[in-house]
């Protein structure tokens, strides 16, 4: 017998709208999670995403969480409001996901690793949670990995922080590889990027890289996982990306073994939420909630990728290397 949790959603903007709600809603239908409250400071917003989930619409978050009998609250606000409402939950012994990065800072973060204790929470970093991911992690199941990496490439992406987007092909390499001690890079800055090669060593001496190139000729997001035996390569799809839908390749022993798409998954072409993780980090939480699952992304098991992610954003053009505590 499945039983779904009823959660409160807080915040209502882009991100949320675009991915969040969309995953909520086909969870809903599916009557695999319920959602009974929405917040958001702008109306307008709590409004229309209430509509959309058939929920109630407040602008004040204590004022949803002392009205409602929630068994969890997904935080999806800027990050230096996400840390009051992460707070929060744990003072009210609400289990949370919450979207990446959790805090401000891995300081802070270390912080809030003994605040939450054995609280059930999941850190929303998408790129675990993904279809694709999924088969490829029990594709390799029972081999040793000797490398991962992580090549990570967009088209005209010229931010001012970039590491707000190359973040998520650093955490998924770290969360095969890690936990690591030691990294090194090699940073270049090029036609107004940059370009960043980092390599660690991690568990049993498998090795990771992290190549990102903000501004190449095609933007492309592809992981690959070795073994002595087996390989996968995962191309991972997103907006704006040539690889849509994405597809991830199971090879064995210099064979393809197994190929899968949205097609092959049943998944429609057009359903980024579902292709792109959040369906399935939802349905994690559920489980994490009821005590079916652990949960495979916590704020003491990415507290590396905020770590490596400060560390590169200091660093100037040229090679560098640190230890980790």
């Amino acid at each position: 017998l499945f039983v779904m949790i009823k959660i409160g959603l807080i915040g209502c903007g882009g991100w949320a709208s675009s991915m969040h709600t969309p995953a909520l809603a086909q969870l809903i239908a599916a009557k695999e999670i319920s959602v009974a409250a929405v917040c958001d400071i702008k109306q307008e917003l709590a409004d229309k995403t209430a509509q959309t989930l058939s929920a109630k619409a407040y602008t004040d978050a204590n004022r949803m969480l002392d009205n409602e009998q929630l068994d969890a609250v997904s935080i999806l606000s800027p990050t230096h409001v996400t840390e009051s409402l992460i707070e929060n939950a744990i003072q009210r012994g609400l289990p949370f996901l919450t979207e990446k990065p959790p805090v401000t800072s891995a300081a802070k973060q270390k912080e809030f690793v003994t605040l939450v204790g054995s609280l059930p929470h999941v850190v929303a970093y998408n790129r675990r949670f993904a279809p694709y991911s999924d088969i490829a992690r029990k594709w390799m199941e029972g081999h040793q990995l000797q490398s991962v990496s992580s090549a990570f490439s967009r088209h005209k992406r010229f931010d001012e922080q970039f590491s707000n987007t190359f973040v998520h092909g650093l955490d998924f390499m770290l969360s095969c590889v890690g936990p690591v001690n030691q990294i090194q890079a090699n940073i270049s800055d090029q036609d107004k990027v940059t370009n960043i090669a980092l390599n660690v060593r991690g568990n049993n001496d498998c090795l990771g890289q992290l190549l990102v190139t903000p501004n190449a000729g095609a933007g492309l997001e592809h992981y690959q996982m070795r073994s002595a035996t087996r390989y996968v390569d995962i191309a991972f799809p997103q907006f704006g990306m040539h690889d849509l839908p994405g597809f991830v390749a199971c090879f064995e022993n210099n064979e393809l073994k197994e190929l899968h798409d949205a097609k092959t998954l049943s998944i429609d072409e057009e359903n980024m939420a579902e292709l792109g993780g959040i369906v399935n980090e939802y349905r994690h939480l559920n489980a994490v909630v009821l005590k079916q699952e652990t949960s495979r992304s916590t704020l003491a098991n990415t507290i590396q990728t905020q770590e490596i992610r400060e560390w590169l954003d200091l660093q100037e053009s040229g090679m560098a290397a640190c230890t980790l505590s």
